[in-house]
């Protein structure tokens, strides 16, 4: 072993009879680092946990630690995942389009979920997929606190918050968003919809 950098190691061998040397890594590189190294947070990140899990993931497993600069991925992943979530939705929205003979007028179901159970969550996703297809073809975030900007006494440039009320009420308000933007951002219009919702999420909609 010659080195190490988080999962990936450089390995060194050298022929005992000629003295002949060959390097080999135990990971791809790429321009944002090495391979191992981004599907190690990828894969913590699917399961809601970073580097401490990540740590304890690889203490057990018998692996070397997780880089030391862990988080420094999260804006290339990021990047990455949104610009496969654009492409997979737009796919999703003409799939559901042929499927309703080519009419830009479509049926969706409305969902939403929460980080936590009740109506405590300061985290929550509404999602619209098409009945015809079973595809999400849109969905929204909405947060109460950006932790980011939490404790910075003047106001934070890049904040986060996109949400303000009661937990209970972030499904009708991004369903509200939702509908607002169909016809701009994914050139349709969900003409009806099936909700799951009690009557009173939407009462003061």
């Amino acid at each position: 072993m010659n080195s190490r950098r988080g999962l990936s190691t450089t390995l060194l061998f050298v022929c005992k009879s000629c003295g002949y040397s060959s390097i080999s890594m135990t990971s791809y590189v790429s321009q944002n680092g090495y391979d191992i190294n981004t599907r190690l947070m990828y894969g913590m990140r699917c399961i809601g946990k970073g580097k401490c899990a990540a740590r304890t993931f690889c203490a057990v497993m018998n692996l070397p630690p997780p880089p030391a600069k862990f988080e420094r991925l999260n804006s290339f992943l990021c990047r990455a995942l949104s610009s496969a979530c654009s492409k997979s939705i737009l796919k999703a929205v003409e799939s559901a389009d042929s499927r309703n003979d080519n009419s830009r007028n479509i049926t969706v179901a409305l969902d939403g979920t929460w980080e936590k159970r009740g109506h405590t969550s300061i985290n929550g996703v509404i999602t619209a997929t098409s009945l015809d297809t079973g595809k999400v073809i849109d969905f929204e975030c909405l947060c109460k606190c950006y932790f980011t900007c939490k404790n910075k006494k003047n106001d934070c440039k890049d904040c986060q918050k996109s949400y303000e009320g009661y937990t209970g009420g972030m499904e009708s308000e991004g369903a509200i968003r939702m509908f607002q933007r169909s016809v701009s951002t994914r050139n349709v219009r969900y003409a009806n919809i099936l909700v799951m919702v009690t009557r009173k999420v939407f009462k003061n909609q």
